[in-house]
């Protein structure tokens, strides 16, 4: 059982469900009792469609989250995770010349990552590099996605492709989703196979945009989320476009939802600043983000009405000066909890979902109630997992 529960947190449910299948077979209630049917509540999990298994961002019905992971671009840059209560944290895969056990000159600047728990693997874009690579759950493994130049082994060469900022899955799909924030190709929103084939254009803010969709509203997008059942993505733009914006899955009908002024469209909130990184609670109609400038934590309707801030730094309803420059967010809906991490305070956060008892959970030096980690300065993308 211990190594079930290991293939369970480490390799992926999948892994987790054929050892299941695999115990399945040699119990029955007769000769195991309790256990037998422990066992077979467990099967019948895991005929479910795991496919579908959230990481945090998307609003996805998860079993309790019990891991946290989150990029970091301070001591280290790499990939890290650690428990929920910021203990046992361990850095996954890194640059060279770091603690980790798997090291890759690739990495300059990670934002985002995304996590494909079924399979059990991490997508992590480095900005700087202008690539998407993938590995395992535990750093290992790692290949090539896609490249803006070759060689790219493993991997699909992208011409159109330059500073992937966040990126998010559709597992179902078979399909990755990224914001791009480049100068050099112009600010866009992507999509490819998970493989990194297929790589396509969704929506640009001005052409070359082969096959794409153009809005000239859309600038320095930064954070992307998935509301797959209804057929939308939802992204960030920051400084000076100051909005939230959603379109089809295709790229098309995009549009404004929140501004931080009038703009065609959309709902506005003054309080907008630089929008950050989103993640959805679809089945309560909510959209919750980071604004790294403004130093607030908001949420809204998926429409874009009833805009509120959360939590912010001063001057505002619910306060918590820890809240400095504010990146990835991720929802533990189970728990009615949101986490974030925040580079001006070198440390991750949670609260619950209306923002009251806001909390340290890991910081890179001595915090009050939080655990210590100095590799976890500068943290970035974040997402959950079980």
């Amino acid at each position: 059982m211990r190594g079930l529960w290991k293939a369970f947190r480490y390799s992926g449910v999948g892994t987790f469900c054929a050892g299941i299948v695999m115990v399945i077979q040699g119990c029955s209630l007769d000769r195991e009792g309790a256990l037998g049917l422990i066992l077979l509540l467990l099967l019948q999990f895991c005929s479910g469609p795991v496919a579908d298994l959230g990481d945090g961002d998307g609003g996805a019905t998860t079993p309790p989250f019990t891991l946290m992971y989150y990029s970091t671009n301070g001591a280290v840059t790499g990939v890290q995770r650690a428990n929920l209560d910021g203990t046992g944290s361990e850095i996954l895969i890194c640059a060279p010349a770091c603690a980790g056990p798997n090291q890759s000159s690739a990495f300059s600047s990670i934002l985002g990552i995304a996590l494909d728990l079924n399979a059990g693997h991490i997508y992590i874009p480095d900005d700087s590099n202008a690539l998407i690579v993938r590995t395992a759950l535990d750093g290992s493994g790692f290949v090539n996605r896609i490249c803006r130049v070759g060689p790219c082994t493993g991997g699909t060469v992208d011409s159109e492709f330059d500073q992937p900022t966040d990126i998010t899955l559709d597992l179902a799909a078979g399909k990755m989703y990224w914001v791009d924030s480049s100068g050099v190709v112009g600010e866009r929103v992507k999509r490819a196979n998970l493989d990194g084939s297929g790589s396509e254009n969704l929506v640009c803010q001005a052409g070359p945009c082969t096959g794409g969709n153009i809005n000239a509203d859309m600038d320095s997008p930064r954070g992307i989320a998935l509301d797959i059942a209804a057929g939308k993505m939802y992204w960030t733009n920051g400084n000076p476009s100051n909005r939230i914006m959603r379109a089809n899955l295709d790229g098309s009908s995009s549009e404004n939802i929140l501004c931080n002024a009038l703009c065609a469209g959309g709902e506005v909130n003054a309080a907008i600043d630089s929008p950050t990184y989103i993640a959805l609670d679809i089945a309560s109609g909510k959209m919750y983000w980071t604004d790294r400038s403004a130093d607030h934590i908001m949420r809204a309707n998926l429409d874009g009405t009833g805009s509120e801030i959360l939590i912010c730094q001063a001057a505002c309803g619910q306060i918590n000066a820890d809240v400095n420059d504010p990146r990835g967010i991720a929802l533990d809906l189970a728990r009615s909890k949101m986490y974030w991490a925040n580079v001006g305070s070198d440390r991750i956060m949670r609260a619950n979902l209306d923002g009251s008892g806001s909390e340290n959970v890991l910081c890179a030096a001595a915090c009050a109630g939080g655990q210590v980690d100095a590799s976890v300065a500068d943290p970035e993308g974040f997402k959950l997992a079980f």
